[in-house]
């Protein structure tokens, strides 16, 4: 993430680097062009992909033990990841069958 990106400024570095739809809500007081423009069916999607994201990191994170990684190094990082994903699937296939 861009550094202030939830400022006009950091928009436009957003778009500099090529992002066609930039989904960065604005904190306070909005315009009415901003509320139309926030109101768009893009805008809203991508929304909600952004919250599903940080939902499904954050469940990772405390219930898989991702908030610390046990190994060290980034092979170590990268088997933590691993492992927690086999663990979140198996969970979900679980959950499914019975």
């Amino acid at each position: 993430m861009i550094a202030a990106s939830n400022s006009t400024d950091g928009e436009r570095r957003v778009w500099a680097l090529g992002v066609h739809h930039a989904v960065i809500p604005k904190p306070g007081f909005r315009s009415r062009e901003r509320i139309d423009y926030e109101r768009q069916r893009w805008f809203r999607r991508g929304r909600a992909w952004r919250a599903g994201g940080e939902a499904r990191i954050a469940r990772l994170k405390h219930r898989f033990g991702m908030a610390r990684s046990r190994y060290r190094g980034e092979r170590g990082m990268v088997r933590t990841v691993y492992w927690a994903a086999i663990a979140n699937n198996l969970t979900a296939i679980a959950s499914r069958v019975g």
